[in-house]
């Protein structure tokens, strides 16, 4: 097989190592079969061995995901605390456009104040009000998601704190 581009064989990208080229795509982008240190084989395209962008054959991201979600105390047997999972959410419904409710959030320009970002700190703002049953609420819904904006309801609480809605639109929408 001639593929007109570098020969990786033998070359090391983290845990992997080019073994032998795998065809081109319909773009004719050329793929790798790699070896990863863990013993299992990865079908990658050169360019993003090169790039740096691939460089295990998935193992690693299990393992990073599993220290970020036990470095904090709030898991046990595989399972995450609630207050982790609301912070974890409360952050997906803010910056991630593909999350189904970014809409009502972070498309309006709901954000989380930066010192939130680390779980730690929330923690230490938040933990010790949390009981079984509450979820995080934003006091102001116009506002952000921030020590002097969010207190843990129930979800009476919340229904209470929502925007009325009047024949499917909220009256600030009238």
């Amino acid at each position: 097989m001639h593929f007109n581009a570098a020969d990786l064989t033998g070359q090391r990208f983290g845990k992997l190592i080019a073994e032998k080229p795998d065809g081109k795509d319909a773009q004719g982008r050329i793929f790798w079969i790699c070896a990863c240190d863990c013993g299992k084989s990865k079908r990658v395209r050169s360019s993003h061995l090169r790039a740096g962008s691939v460089q295990s054959c998935g193992c690693d991201r299990y393992k990073k995901v599993a220290e970020k979600v036990t470095s904090h105390g709030h898991s046990s047997g595989g399972k995450v605390s609630p207050i982790y999972t609301s912070w974890a959410q409360m952050h997906a419904r803010c910056s991630n456009p593909n999350h189904n409710r970014f809409h009502r959030y972070g498309g309006r320009g709901i954000k989380v104040c930066d010192q939130w970002a680390d779980f730690a700190c929330f923690l230490i703002d938040m933990g010790l009000s949390w009981a079984p049953g509450l979820s995080i609420d934003r006091i102001n819904n116009d506002g952000n998601y921030e020590p002097t904006n969010c207190k843990w309801s129930t979800p009476k609480e919340q229904a209470a704190n929502r925007k009325t809605w009047r024949g499917g639109r909220r009256k600030a929408e009238q």
